[in-house]
């Protein structure tokens, strides 16, 4: 009799706790009177079995929060059939913010005054569905982290977002915050981490960490002030809080923020303009962290990405480069390119963009590919202030002896810095030298030289501020070759709209193909120009290394290397690169292949304000009658306004 008692009882609590919930709560939930107490719904059910709904159930669960008071909802929920659309669970703020859920175990969630929800649809889905409830009163006194960002500042306000004291942040129009990724597996744990519009916790509720994060969506200050606060103690998530005023932001469509590390979460970032044809990604590294290098773009038919160090300015005073597509223009020769300093921000014009990074420098450094441009740079140049701890080292290697070609654009060496760039062909240096303050570069001066390998470091005093260095047209790699003939037109007329100019022919590789001109042809194609300066601008051969750094046909062309006296007119042949940007195929250039007269002007053209060719019967041929084009005071082309000066 007593087995049989004993027996009784588990059947009945078995056929119990078997039964399908069918009923849905008429009301709310409220706080109960001790807050110590937990609510349970349905009432004890276990954190990982909870009870099986009923098909076809559906409720809206209302969790009251009072003002001053915040609650913890814990959800757990799983169905036995494989998940569809819609979720069967919606979490739903005060904001009316919601989340779609197709699973959960423990998830937290945080509601702020005055309620938050939960919907629950269970259809055919054999939903096994639970939640527990925790009130907690805000503490009555506010003690906050008080910190500033204005719109003058280069550099956004970064955070760690694991803070259990609460941030104020003020600013000079709106604060404006994004949220960086959290490190794997610490996700959910951004929800406790609540945006507050206002100076404290009373303030409205803008939504959460996680939603700023999961959006891709920046979140703004009504006012100059914004409160973040945690609602309960965490790990360190590995985020990142970005702040910055609303004023340099306002112009994004969308706007998010990545920490490139672990490098998978980078390995492709999608950019969405939509009708703003503005969109920006900012990218934070850590002290800790290696650093970041874009190793693709995709911009589609038409694109321009700005990559800013910090902010986005409208001066553009700390933009570093940009790329830029209209319609099918490769940028691979470009890339990859390595970015330093603590914040970058890439801002998109255009529909949209995939950038992909990376944090391995080998694409950057090893078998680097003939052709390739890029710049070398100090850790925190063009950052806005003079920074500690420029030093930096780069280097590459190709797998051919190369002609190096690069430029010094700027090379702060106050207060002991130095930069050396040390070049070496196989196992022989070609170009070692260090500069300091007393002996600086010449900055923009082209300099070259032969080798398969070239490094880079700046070296600065231990705690000294300085602004860095950087190199640019950066790196441009030149293979050898045999040069083509330019066969290059008569100009019967040259006019110049000054008293004095230079003819300046530009012949550029590797963008174009290698050439060179017979001075006998020169003569012809600047006869009679007595008060002209001739400047035949080429990087094709060196003088210190000729005849090995470059090949010369030995029929019809004369070596352009260093100053040539041609006539009494013409003083010097100046070898340097410029662009010459209108030739149509790879052997020899002739008027056919020009595609305009105004084409030819733009290649040839008179340097005394940079004015542009004109008058010249065989070119103007090749279109219908026009008004001659000048390139203006305003940097623009447009009809010429004054009469020109016949030489």
């Amino acid at each position: 009799m007593i087995h049989f008692s004993f027996l009784l009882v588990f059947l009945l609590i078995g056929s119990l706790f078997s039964q399908k919930i069918t009923d849905c709560p008429t009301s709310a939930f409220d706080p109960p009177n001790h807050l110590n107490q937990t609510i349970w719904y349905p009432s004890d059910f276990s954190n990982s079995d909870p009870p099986l709904f009923s098909d076809y159930y559906s409720c809206l669960y209302k969790i009251n929060v009072p003002k001053g008071y915040h609650a913890e909802v814990r959800l757990t929920f799983n169905q036995q059939m494989p998940p569809i659309i819609p979720a069967p669970v919606q979490v739903i703020d005060s904001q009316s913010l919601e989340e779609k859920l197709f699973s959960a175990t423990d998830v937290p969630y945080f509601f702020v005054s005055n309620a938050g929800f939960i919907k629950l649809d269970t259809r055919e889905l054999g939903i096994k569905f639970g939640f527990r409830i925790r009130w907690y009163k805000f503490p009555s006194t506010f003690n906050p982290i008080i910190l500033f960002t204005q719109n003058s500042d280069t550099q956004p306000l970064i955070v760690p977002s694991s803070s259990i004291i609460p941030y104020q942040v003020s600013a000079d129009t709106n604060v404006s915050l994004v949220v960086s990724n959290p490190s794997q597996g610490y996700e959910d744990l951004l929800k406790s981490l609540i945006i507050f519009d206002g100076p404290d916790w009373n303030s409205r509720v803008l939504g959460s960490a996680y939603q700023i994060w999961k959006f891709k969506e920046q979140k703004v200050s009504s006012g100059k002030l914004m409160t973040v606060a945690a609602l309960e103690p965490f790990y360190d998530t590995g985020s990142m809080l970005l702040f910055q005023d609303f004023k340099n932001t306002k112009d994004f469509n969308k706007y998010q923020c990545l920490i490139c590390y672990p490098e998978d979460v980078c390995d492709s970032v999608f950019m969405n303009c939509g009708n703003t044809e503005s969109a920006a990604l900012s990218t934070i590294t850590l002290s800790s962290q290696p650093a970041e290098y874009l190793k693709e773009i995709w911009l589609g038919d038409y694109g321009v990405l700005d990559v800013y160090m910090g902010r986005l300015t409208r001066e553009k005073s700390n933009l570093i480069t940009s790329y830029q597509s209209y319609g099918k223009v490769n940028t691979s020769s470009y890339l990859p390119q390595k970015f330093q300093g603590t914040v970058r921000t890439y801002h998109l014009h255009g529909h949209s963009a995939n950038l992909h990074f990376t944090l391995s420098p080998e694409l950057f450094t090893n078998n680097v590919p003939v052709g390739r441009h890029g710049f070398f740079s100090s850790k925190f140049y063009k950052s806005g202030t003079p920074q500690k701890n420029q030093d930096s080292f780069d280097y590459i290697r190709t797998t051919d002896t190369v002609i190096f070609n690069f430029e010094i654009t700027d090379a702060d060496l106050a207060w002991g810095s130095t930069l050396n760039i040390w070049i070496r062909d196989k196992s022989v240096v070609t170009y070692n030298k260090t500069f300091t303050s007393s002996s600086p570069p010449n900055l923009l001066a082209p300099i070259m030289a032969t080798g398969n390998y070239m490094e880079v470091s700046y070296k600065t005093n231990y705690g000294q501020l300085t602004n860095g260095y950087f190199m640019n047209p950066v790196v441009n790699i030149d293979s050898n070759g045999k040069l083509e003939k330019l066969n290059l037109p008569k100009l019967e007329v040259v006019k110049c709209l000054g008293n004095s100019c230079s003819i300046i022919v530009n012949l550029n590789y590797p963008k174009h193909p290698k050439f060179c001109i017979t001075i006998q042809e020169l003569n012809a194609f600047t006869r009679k120009r007595n008060q002209v300066y001739l400047n035949i601008n080429s990087n094709v051969c060196i003088p210190k290394n000729e005849p090995k750094a470059c090949t010369v046909p030995t029929v019809g062309c004369e070596r352009l290397i260093g100053n040539l006296n041609i006539t009494k007119g013409f003083d010097r042949i100046d070898i340097k690169e410029l662009e010459f940007s209108y030739i149509a195929n790879n052997s020899k250039a002739s008027y056919t292949d020009f595609k305009s007269c105004y084409a030819l002007r733009r290649a040839v053209f008179l340097e005394g304000g940079f004015w542009p060719l004109f008058g010249d019967k065989g070119c103007e041929q090749m279109e219908s009658p026009a008004t001659p084009m000048c390139f203006s005071d305003r940097g623009i082309w447009e009809p010429c306004s004054r009469s020109p000066i016949t030489l």
